[in-house]
C-alpha cells in the first residue's frame, strides 16, 4: 500500500507539476496576447493618423489641380478672345478703310457715284465676312462642325480679294490689272478661310 501510496504521490505530483507548467504556457500566452494587443492598438492609432494625414494632403492636391486648372482656363480664354478679336477685327478693319475710301470719292468734285457703289459694295462684303467669322467662331464653341468643303470659283476668289483689297491699293496709288482664264474646275475650300487670308 505504501509503494501504491508512493505512485499516487508520484503521479500527483506530477500533475501539479503539469498544471503548473500549463498555468506558466497561459499566462504567458496571456502576456504575449496583451502585448500583441498594445501594438496592434498602437499601429490602429498609427495607421489612423497616418489615413488623416494623407486624407488631408489629398484634400490639398485635389485643391491645387482646381486651382490649375482654372489658371489653365482662364489662360485659354485670353487667347480665345485674343483670337476671335483678331479675326473679328480684320474684316471690320477693312470695312472702314473701304467706307473712308468711299467718303473720298464722295468728296471729289464731281463726286464718283461708280467709285463710291463699288466702296459701299466692299463694306457690305467686309460685314458679311465679319458675321460668317463670328458664326463660325458659334458654331465652334457649340460644337457643330463648321463647313470646310466649300465649293470657291478661283477667279471669284482672286476677284474677292481684289475687292477686300481695293481701298488699300487705291489709297496708295496702285493699280491692279487681272487676266483671269475661264473655266477654271471649282476648288474645295473654306470661304471664311480664304477671305481670312486676303
Amino acid at each position: 500500500m505504501l509503494e501504491s501510496m508512493g505512485r499516487f504521490a508520484s503521479a500527483a505530483y506530477q500533475t501539479v507539476q503539469s498544471i503548473e507548467e500549463v498555468r506558466s504556457e497561459i499566462a504567458a500566452r496571456e502576456k504575449a496576447e496583451t502585448v500583441l494587443r498594445k501594438l496592434t492598438d498602437s499601429l490602429d492609432a498609427e495607421v489612423r493618423v497616418r489615413t488623416q494625414e494623407l486624407e488631408h494632403r489629398n484634400a490639398e492636391l485635389a485643391e491645387a489641380r482646381a486651382r490649375m486648372a482654372e489658371v489653365a482656363r482662364v489662360t485659354s480664354l485670353g487667347v480665345l478672345s485674343a483670337s476671335i478679336a483678331h479675326e473679328v477685327n480684320q474684316p471690320i478693319a477693312t470695312a472702314r478703310n473701304n467706307a473712308v475710301s468711299a467718303l473720298r470719292f464722295l468728296s471729289r468734285s464731281p463726286p464718283d457715284l461708280e467709285e463710291v457703289r463699288e466702296a459701299l459694295d466692299c463694306v457690305v462684303s467686309d460685314v458679311d465676312r465679319a458675321g460668317n467669322v463670328i458664326g463660325g467662331i458659334r458654331k465652334l464653341i457649340t460644337k457643330t462642325p463648321a463647313p470646310r468643303d466649300d465649293r470657291l470659283d478661283v477667279n471669284e476668289a482672286i476677284r474677292e480679294t481684289i475687292v477686300l483689297t481695293r481701298g488699300e491699293a487705291l489709297k496708295n496709288g496702285v493699280l491692279v490689272l487681272t487676266e483671269l482664264a475661264e473655266g477654271l474646275p471649282l476648288i474645295q475650300g473654306d470661304r471664311v478661310q480664304h477671305n481670312k487670308s486676303s
